[in-house]
């Protein structure tokens, strides 16, 4: 009757979700108000856990060191409340368009990230 009642629903143009995909939208919806709170170099890190980089590769690939880039992940993961990379970078595949545009947000102008050093005359 419970399988009956569910096509009929779909029939008639109703979505179904399993209750377990209710918890991990709500959790994406929650994680995507978090990505103001990411710095650059958080945000920096999600493309590269959604390709399924380790640390030591992450390490290479931002010419940082290894414990810089584990403190960095873990401050990630952390702060978007992921409970481990594998989550975190899930979230990142399915939100890529979001990261791209907080990304934007940080460099309105699309000039190029400073390296700190002042341009000053």
């Amino acid at each position: 009757d419970d399988l009956k009642a569910k096509l009929d629903l779909a029939a008639a143009g109703y979505a179904i979700v399993a209750p377990a995909m209710i918890l991990v939208m709500a959790a994406d919806q929650h994680r995507l108000t978090l990505l103001d709170s990411l710095t650059e170099a958080h945000l920096s890190l999600l493309p590269l856990l959604a390709d399924g980089m380790t640390d030591e590769e992450i390490a290479s690939a931002r010419n940082a060191t290894l414990p810089t880039t584990k403190l960095l992940v873990r401050q990630l993961l952390a702060r978007l409340q992921c409970r481990n990379r594998t989550e975190a970078a899930i979230f990142a595949w399915r939100h890529a368009s979001a990261l791209v545009q907080r990304q934007s947000a940080l460099h309105p102008s699309g000039l190029p990230k400073s390296d700190g050093a002042s341009n000053a005359v």
